[in-house]
């Protein structure tokens, strides 16, 4: 019920965000904790060259595979070579083969202790410099999240910051906040892309 739900919740956007950064300039895109992969596939039909993994618990994909409407778009991919599916805890490692990580929406969703081990992991996959075709200064995490402005107001983010805190514990983030997280896990801010649906899109690379 959760994944569908984000994926209902998605769909508009994901075509939005798929368009408000140069995915194509990279082989090899991993989502973390992508779900039923609606971000993951947008970007991979209008990313002719590139190929991608869609990573999360692997009982996440065996609800999606007993959704005919949620599985037809990934299973297309995957029968094409363009896409495959790995299941696992991003807590303890990721995937090592990716030139470009992304995880959207979901870091929220842990107390500090947690994010810190989560990107951690992140970290220690991008250095990882075996089974990537990029060399480790060309790889990229981009994290997609609304932010909370550094002075007090009523956007979004700071309503989804309360909910985040009440719900999961979990928590909204202001841009150095998300700067100085990454920093503890080795990784240095190197973009910041606006979209024009108010998330922004945090490129993170190697310290």
């Amino acid at each position: 019920v959760f994944h569908q739900a984000m994926t209902d919740l998605s769909v508009r956007d994901d075509q939005v965000l798929s368009k408000s950064f140069p995915f194509d300039q990279f082989k090899h895109i991993i989502d973390v904790g992508g779900g039923h992969g609606s971000f993951l596939t947008a970007i991979l039909e209008s990313a002719g060259n590139s190929k991608g993994t869609l990573f999360d618990r692997k009982d996440t994909f065996e609800q999606l595979r007993s959704s005919d409407t949620a599985y037809k778009p990934v299973q297309a991919l995957e029968t094409s070579g363009k896409l495959r599916l790995i299941g696992g805890d991003f807590f303890d490692s990721v995937p090592t083969d990716g030139d470009l990580y992304i995880i959207k929406n979901t870091i929220h969703n842990w107390p500090q202790h947690q994010t810190k081990k989560l990107l951690k992991s992140l970290s220690e996959a991008m250095r990882h410099n075996q089974t990537s075709e990029s060399a480790n200064a060309d790889k990229r995490l981009l994290i997609i999240e609304y932010l909370v402005a550094d002075e007090a107001g009523s956007e979004m983010a700071n309503w989804l910051d309360l909910n985040f805190m009440i719900l999961v514990n979990g928590k909204s983030r202001t841009q150095k906040e998300y700067t100085d997280i990454a920093a503890d896990a080795g990784l240095e801010l190197a973009g910041v892309h606006p979209t024009k649906i108010g998330r922004k899109i945090l490129e993170f690379k190697l310290a």
